[in-house]
């Protein structure tokens, strides 16, 4: 039996370890009571990274002898070692570290330079920030970039005198990052600075102070109105876009110019926020833009906005679109015609369009606009699940079916259980599942058989499972699970979407599932399930018996600053509006579980 390793031996092997990681490494070496006396011997004659994992094991251990040590280290020939020792020093006294990092500041190293000034922060934030704003003036350019980068981290008060000499720097580049700084500090004086910063000659740093002000809830909307005016389209664009996702209400008369804005992409913006945000003195104008536009995606925007505003003046040129020879224009018509005549008007129309237009978009936005019109177009919809030529049609059928009553909607979806489009099949037999319908029972058994997707037969056990529970009043507690599903198309499953992923499991979230159903639960572990569709970039939800809810979405990946694991890897939602507590501003989930 060999004998056990020396602590000085230990760190040696982890050196030289090509496996493992730093983590497991570092903890072995702090259970070892003997660690400052290897560290020292390391430090005076070990390899580079024997030096540095001996500085990481004694990080915040209270002995004076290892604060020493991390002092010595400051010294080092290695910049590595020296940027360990600094770290290390973070959690020292103030007594014992401070006018030592103070010194380190001017080491030729800027890794080791910046990690001294983290340090001083760390060790008292205000004097730091007053130290190093001192300073500020007398660095060089890369210098300046990393004291407001650190002030940026340290978001406190204490740090804006510091950022307030970054938004006067002759280089637009140091007043960029001087925004940033300003930006993670909340209160008035970095509103006013921030404000201030929309002025600058720069169209970069116009651009980071509209980013930096947006989500400020503090903030009046006026200092946007005003940039739907600059010189820059960019920052319109911007200014714009911060409007929107504020869901701003008041003087919104300065997005009619926008109409005229020889950007063809920030008028399109223009058009969509005029109707999203409710700016109905607008609606003259939409209506002349309408008559006169030649460009189909700009009209198909025109329309939308007209539908969103209610506006019954439109009502010609709504009923025109209808007929338009641009597919989008008669989808983005379908849309709108029902909020403008009402359910009733609109239901001729809409059948007619779903028996005749030669689109399939057209006609799947029409079965879609018929949710909860009179049982009239029960044989449309009928017809068009089990006799359209296009799956997304008849889909769309499916899901609006499942809400509605009757023998004659309930043979359509037994009917298309046998349809040659898995994703129909998939609604078909969830409606049949939810609507309890007994009389499918043996038309489920057969599919359960004969069915090639998986997911499809998961719901079929599941619809059979409600069945029988409903037959026999006794809860299956092996109810099988339903597949997950991807809302931003990047083609992975994602499970629980967490608003605060440090608090999970307690922590409002989501968990979408396949083609139809979202759940959303509280802190109060209450649970909201909604009918979802996704369509460009936008997430629609509806209740039985309430209003259609519609924000806009964005899914992209990102990281979570996990406290002990570091930056983890991780997907981000955001909920343009949120639309689940009707709060009305933006709402952020992230996703660790990709399957």
């Amino acid at each position: 039996m060999s004998e056990p390793l020396t602590t000085s031996e230990l760190v040696r092997q982890l050196a030289e370890s090509k496996t493992g990681g730093f983590t497991e490494s570092i903890a072995r070496l702090r259970a070892r009571t003997d660690l400052v006396d290897a560290a020292r011997a390391a430090l005076s004659g070990g390899q580079e990274l024997e030096r540095v994992l001996v500085l990481l094991a004694m990080r915040g251990l209270e002995a004076r002898e290892a604060q020493d040590l991390m002092l010595s280290a400051l010294g080092d020939g290695s910049a590595q070692v020296r940027a360990m020792a600094a770290r290390g020093l973070a959690l020292a006294p103030r007594q014992v570290a401070w006018g030592r990092l103070v010194q380190v500041l001017a080491d030729v190293d800027s890794t080791v330079r910046r990690q001294a000034m983290e340090s001083l922060a760390r060790i008292d934030t205000s004097a730091a920030g007053a130290l190093l704003g001192e300073r500020y003036a007398h660095v060089s350019e890369s210098e300046r970039l990393t004291l407001l980068d650190v002030a940026s981290e340290e978001a406190t008060p204490e740090w804006l005198s510091l950022a307030c000499q970054g938004l006067a720097d002759e280089l637009p580049s140091i007043r960029v990052a001087a925004v940033a700084a300003m930006a993670a500090v909340e209160g008035p004086s970095a509103d006013r600075a921030l404000v201030a910063a929309l002025q600058d000659v720069d169209e970069e740093v116009r651009v980071a102070a509209v980013e930096a002000l947006t989500p400020r809830d503090t903030l009046f909307e006026e200092p946007f109105l005003a940039m739907l005016a600059d010189v820059s389209p960019t920052v319109r664009m911007r200014a714009l876009q911060a409007l929107l996702r504020r869901g701003t209400t008041a003087g919104l008369e300065a997005l009619i110019p926008l109409l005229e804005d020889p950007v063809p992409q920030l008028r399109k913006m223009a058009i969509l926020a005029i109707g999203e945000l409710g700016c109905g003195a607008a609606i003259p104008r939409l209506i002349d833009e309408a008559r006169r536009a030649t460009d189909a995606e700009e009209r198909a925007s025109l329309v939308t906005a007209l539908g969103a505003l209610g506006a019954r003046d439109g009502e010609p040129v709504l009923q025109a679109a209808l007929q338009d020879a641009s597919a989008r224009v008669r989808t983005s018509a379908v849309v709108a015609w029902p909020r403008i005549v009402g359910a009733s008007r609109a239901l001729a129309p809409l059948r007619g369009l779903l028996r005749g237009d030669p689109d399939w978009q057209v006609r799947s936005q029409a079965a879609l606009a018929l949710t909860g019109a009179a049982s009239a177009a029960d044989e449309d919809l009928a017809v068009a699940l089990t006799r359209d030529v296009d799956p997304r049609v008849r889909s769309a059928a499916a899901g609006v079916l499942a809400d509605r009553a009757g023998v004659e909607v309930d043979a359509a979806l037994v009917k298309a259980l046998s349809d040659p489009e898995p994703e129909v099949r998939l609604k078909a037999v969830r409606a049949l599942g939810r609507r309890l319908v007994s009389e499918a029972r043996s038309d489920l058994l057969a599919l359960e058989a004969t069915e090639p997707r998986r997911d499809v037969r998961a719901e079929v056990r599941l619809a059979l499972s409600r069945l029988e529970q409903d037959r026999t009043g006794v809860e299956d507690d092996e109810r099988p699970e339903r597949e997950l599903f991807d809302p931003a198309g990047l083609g992975v499953a994602f499970a629980t979407w967490v608003r605060d992923p440090d608090w999970y499991p307690v922590s409002d979230r989501l968990v979408f599932y396949r083609e139809g159903e979202l759940e959303s639960i509280d802190l109060e572990e209450q649970v909201q399930v909604h009918d979802y569709s996704v369509d460009v970039g936008h997430l629609r939800l509806r209740r039985p018996g309430t209003p259609q809810l519609l924000t806009a979405f964005h899914v992209e990946r990102t990281t979570w600053p996990a406290s002990e694991q570091g930056e983890q890897p991780c997907y981000r939602l955001e909920l343009h509006t949120d639309v689940l507590t009707g709060s009305g501003h933006p709402r952020v989930f992230y996703c660790f579980d990709v399957r």
